[in-house]
């Protein structure tokens, strides 16, 4: 299984996460700490919400119950690109790449070892940015596989999870789509 989450960093400035309450509602004690004590605290800011949201896309994988609870996911960093989100029981590994436009993070349980595609939309719109996104996943998942890609649905499961099928059956690659703003991103696990 693996997760993903993209911020565009453009549509974030204009939030105050400086304002009373916003840290705590969202992060930890600890992630309080990191960011209060970062360089670069918007950044950090961003960049452990990607981590909760990559993190929170595998725990409904693995039949979690769907919530709003931030805090509920804990962040901790080993490096400025990676790091460990905790919920429950469950440990996930997360790896993110910054730029000065947006923050892309994977979470995955031991490694990845797959594909990543990013793509950047003129479409600001939710329901072409989705569109956009399936289409560039299936593109991807029939060119890796050699299969044809008008065989290729994703269709939602009865817990609103996406899944793959090729001619009505279901694949069994694990996969993620994630976009914001005018960034989308995708990633599957190469079986």
């Amino acid at each position: 299984m693996v997760g993903n989450d993209i911020v565009d960093l453009t549509i974030t400035s204009p939030i105050n996460w400086q304002r009373n309450g916003f840290l705590q509602k969202v992060f930890t004690p600890t992630e309080q700490h990191y960011i209060l004590n970062s360089e670069k605290p918007f950044q950090l800011v961003w960049l452990l919400w990607s981590m909760k949201e990559s993190a929170y896309k595998m725990y409904m994988q693995q039949g979690g119950k769907r919530m709003f609870a931030p805090q509920k996911f804990e962040c901790f960093l080993e490096k400025a690109d990676k790091g460990m989100v905790f919920v429950e029981h469950l440990i996930y590994q997360t790896k993110s790449k910054f730029t000065k436009k947006y923050i892309h993070t994977i979470a995955y349980k031991t490694q990845f070892e797959g594909i990543t595609k990013l793509i950047s939309f003129t479409d600001t719109s939710e329901k072409n940015q989705s569109k956009q996104t399936h289409m560039l996943l299936k593109e991807e998942i029939a060119k890796h596989k050699k299969i044809k890609l008008d065989s290729l649905t994703i269709l939602k499961n009865k817990r609103d999870i996406p899944q793959l099928y090729y001619n009505n059956k279901r694949l069994k690659i694990p996969f993620s789509i994630s976009h914001h703003g005018t960034y989308g991103a995708i990633v599957f696990c190469q079986i």
